[in-house]
């Protein structure tokens, strides 16, 4: 299980990784709606994203106009940066231009929620969590 510190890790490393397009590829449809698959994948082709926090073991992205993307890794998940070719198992795909960000989650106990700010933090427990 990922700990507090390799996600504080990964927070770090988010906010230099995220500031760029992506084209997101769910390959795992369990981790959102269509909907919102649709949504993420607008905004982060269009680098929107404005601010990266942590909560305990939840990394919240957050966007313009108060939507926000809330991870949580599971037991086994975590993001790694891959040379643009990669080609392998994974729950989701971000593709940029010259590299892959791969979430890997071998056990698929990872979730994500996504919407407005205050019902994605509701969703996820992110209140009730301490820093």
């Amino acid at each position: 299980m990922p700990e507090l510190p390799e996600v504080e890790c990964l927070r770090l490393q988010w906010g230099s990784w995220i500031q760029r397009p992506w084209d997101l590829e769910l390959t795992d449809g369990s981790l959102l709606g269509s909907r919102e698959e649709a949504r993420l994948r607008h905004l982060l082709a269009n680098n929107l994203s404005s601010r990266i926090e942590r909560r305990g073991k939840l990394l919240l992205t957050r966007f313009p106009g108060g939507e926000a993307w809330i991870q949580h890794l599971g037991m086994t998940g975590k993001w790694v940066n891959r040379p643009a070719t990669y080609v392998g198992k994974s729950r989701a795909l971000l593709r940029g231009q010259d590299s892959v960000l791969v979430f890997q989650d071998t056990r698929r106990f990872g979730k994500w929620w996504f919407g407005p700010v205050h019902e994605a933090q509701k969703s996820s427990g992110w209140n009730r969590l301490g820093p």
